[in-house]
């Protein structure tokens, strides 16, 4: 039993510009709430020569039982056991 009906529903721009912005808005906030979130990690190296550029060191994090190296903020020094938060998909570590 179907109950829907074939009517044609019409609105003005304005109310579909609205509709439109609700619906980007909540489609940002729905991608905000499925992404990962950042993680905290301790540094298990940090090591200056590795400099790329002039961006911050290479840092060796583990996290999760696994390492990874991410990219250090400019201008800290990091030490072996610091606990830093790490955004995991863009490979860095976070203010």
């Amino acid at each position: 039993m179907n109950t829907a009906s074939n009517k044609t529903i019409t609105m003005s721009r304005s109310e579909f510009d609205e509709i439109k912005a609700g619906l980007i808005h909540l489609d940002a906030e729905l991608n905000r709430l499925l992404a990962q979130p950042p993680v905290f990690a301790t540094v298990v190296k940090a090591d200056d020569k590795l400099l790329r550029n002039d961006d911050g060191m290479n840092v060796v994090v583990v996290f999760d039982g696994k390492l990874y190296e991410v990219q250090g903020l400019p201008g800290v020094i990091y030490k072996p056991s610091d606990n830093v938060r790490v955004d995991v998909e863009a490979k860095r570590i976070l203010a």
